[in-house]
């Protein structure tokens, strides 16, 4: 019965679960698989099986792979570090279920030289750029296959352009939060998924004093210097006259002295 299950399960489960079809990537490197699922299986477990065939297939437990699921965005990330030429093959990003388990299959190819990208995670401010730079690609596509690429297609603000040769420029321009998700880069043999993040734009608000303070405090420094000042005046004028009664005042009390 288990193997009744596997064999239908592809046709019962196909549209609940999405990836990449082939993935290729160089010998030594690390690649991430992103497999998309629908709410109904946030909370239950995921994993990644190889194998040619779904029914033959077998659970990966080697510690060069590493399973990550991220229910808040409902896609769990298989990792698989180090690639080396013998993982290349069939792989099923799969959801634990009672009774047949959902999948979906992509073919990763470990090469020594291909279709590639700097960075598989790029990251971008609300309302700002990100650029994207893929070597050996023809086209940019979102994770459901919206493509634009070196022979046309259009996806909303984005532009694309041959740089180097090989290599696949792409700008993504007044990003939004919307924006965040799984794309790929492609050409006519595999895949290579990057992800998209777009942060908040930071808020900065200007330091501002109410104006309505500023005037108070103002005119009361205005007042406190024009009181000291008008004393300052007052006795700077007073200072000769009391210079000129001391004097005299000194001079008859010598002259009565005298007398």
């Amino acid at each position: 019965m288990v193997c009744f299950n596997k064999i239908f399960s592809g046709i019962i489960y196909f549209i609940v679960i999405r990836t990449v079809s082939k993935i290729s990537v160089q010998k030594q490197q690390t690649i991430t698989i992103p497999c998309l699922y629908v709410q109904k299986y946030a909370n239950y477990p995921k994993y990644m099986s190889s194998g040619g065939v779904w029914m033959f297939s077998h659970y990966v437990s080697h510690s060069r792979m590493s399973v990550v699921d991220n229910q808040a965005e409902n896609v769990f990330t298989a990792t698989l570090r180090e690639a080396e030429v013998r993982d290349s093959g069939t792989y099923w990003c799969a959801v634990t279920v009672s009774g047949s388990d959902p999948h979906a299959h992509l073919y990763l190819q470990v090469t020594e030289a291909g279709l590639r990208v700097s960075s598989q995670t790029v990251s971008g401010y609300e309302g700002g750029n990100v650029t994207i730079r893929c070597h050996g690609a023809s086209h940019w596509c979102t994770i459901r296959r919206s493509c634009v690429g070196r022979d046309g297609g259009s996806l909303e603000r984005t532009a694309v352009m041959c740089d180097d040769g090989d290599a696949l420029r792409v700008t993504l321009w007044q990003l939004q939060t919307d924006d965040s998700g799984w794309y790929y880069c492609s050409n006519e043999d595999s895949q290579m998924p990057v992800h998209v993040t777009v942060m908040k734009a930071l808020d900065i608000t200007p330091f501002t004093t109410n104006p309505s303070e500023t005037d108070r405090s103002l005119a009361l420094i205005v007042r406190l210097v024009s009181r000291r000042l008008l004393w300052l005046l007052i006795l700077g004028a007073m200072l000769p006259i009391i210079t000129v009664c001391g004097a005299v005042m000194l001079i008859k009390a010598r002259n009565k002295r005298s007398t």
